[in-house]
Order: structure tokens, then sequence, then C-alpha cells
């Protein structure tokens, strides 16, 4: 192959367009790391692996943030002290970017329009599920923030939560690994209904499952919510 592209979930605001592959990036994934801790060891792992097997291949990242970079301020910031946020890199940063531009350049293509005359709201539904505002060709606002647990309810993950609940639970003696685990890994609909196979949920559905039927229910309100808004 002539290149190697590799799929990085978290840029934070440094890049708004593919990159190649140097020591510099792939330090800076390595720093961004607390923000993407699913993520970016297995991407690094992987960078890794490749450039010991193929070195003299030219490798480049695209990173799932770059599209929801042209958010203004107003979308991406949160009320919280300056001085706080800017130190910790705290903002709304979004992710899925590759799709959701993907999904915007095939309905350019499909209603034969060029981007900059589209406004979309798209919507990626999977086990990690976000949606984006489209203003003339650019991403204007999405669900997704600092990390990709805010938002919409995804297969394991709970979407948009009060944080007094992790606070509550640490109160209650949980520790941070025990609220990552259950924030990633144990909520959303697995919290739900006890699968975040969506194959299975359907399934369970048709038997009749109540917990199943609910947390549908629950999964496309807060889609048609997150649209309304």
């Amino acid at each position: 192959p002539s290149g190697i592209a590799h799929r990085v979930v978290h840029g934070g605001d440094e890049f708004q367009e593919a990159v190649f592959l140097d020591q510099d990036v792939i330090q800076f994934i390595r720093e961004m790391i607390p923000l993407a801790r699913i993520h970016h060891p297995a991407s690094l792992a992987c960078i890794e692996e490749i450039t010991k097997k193929f070195p003299e291949i030219p490798q480049t990242a695209v990173f799932d943030t770059s599209f929801h970079q042209t958010m203004p301020e107003k979308a991406w910031r949160y009320a919280l002290p300056r001085n706080v946020s800017e130190e910790h890199r705290i903002r709304r940063y979004g992710f899925h970017g590759i799709s959701h531009q993907s999904v915007m350049r095939q309905t350019a293509d499909f209603m034969n329009k060029p981007v900059s005359e589209l406004n979309l709201i798209t919507i990626h539904l999977g086990n990690g599920a976000s949606i984006a505002a489209i203003n003339h060709g650019q991403c204007v606002d999405t669900s997704m923030g600092m990390t990709p647990l805010e938002g919409l309810i995804m297969g394991a993950r709970p979407g948009d939560l009060d944080p007094g609940v992790s606070i509550l639970l640490q109160h209650k003696g949980w520790s941070l690994e025990e609220l990552e685990r259950m924030l990633n890994q144990e909520s959303g609909m697995k919290g739900l209904c006890g699968s975040n196979d969506f194959r299975e949920i359907l399934i369970k559905m048709e038997e009749g499952d109540t917990e199943a039927q609910l947390g549908m229910e629950i999964y496309c309100y807060r889609i048609k919510k997150s649209i309304g808004a």
C-alpha cells in the first residue's frame, strides 16, 4: 500500500484534519490517554506494531474529533472556571466525526448538492452513539463532550448523566476504577436491560421482556429529544 491510515479517537483541539504520524503526533496521542482510556492505548499499540513491520510505509492519523472543531465556543465551552478548563483541557470535543462527515458527503452526492449548501442532523447509532448538527457543511454542535460518555444512551455508556451521581457513589465508597468501569462498560442499554447487543434486545422485546421494552423506549426517547434540541 502507498499509505496506512489510523482512526484515532481523540485529537483534542490540536487537529482539524488528517496528519502524518511522526513522533510529535504519537506523543500527543499518548498525552491524551486520560481523555480516551479505552481507545488510545489500543491505537498506540497498533501504530507501534505497524511501524515495526512496515517502516517504509507512511502512516497518517485521522481524528474523530477533527470534524467537530468548527463548533462555536458557545457550543463547546463548559460552564466551569476558565482557569480549570484551560489547565486540564476541559471542553466539549465531540466524536464519531469521521462517520458524521462521511454521512454528510454521501448525502451531498445523493442530493447532487455541494456540502456547503447542506443543513443536516446526522446520527451515528451503534454501541457508541452520537448526533451532530451541520450548518452549511460545518458541524455547529454535537452530543458527545470531553469524552465519549456524554450525549445519547449507548450500548454500555449512560449518555447524559447528572455528575452528582458520581459524587454520591464516591461518597458511598466507590473507587474511581469502579466508577469508570460502570460508566464505560456496564451502563446504557446493558444497564437498562442486561445486554448491549441490539439483536438480543429485539428478541427480548418480541418475547415480551418489559425491561428490554422500557430500555428501547428510553433509548429512542433520548434520540428524539436530542433531534428536537
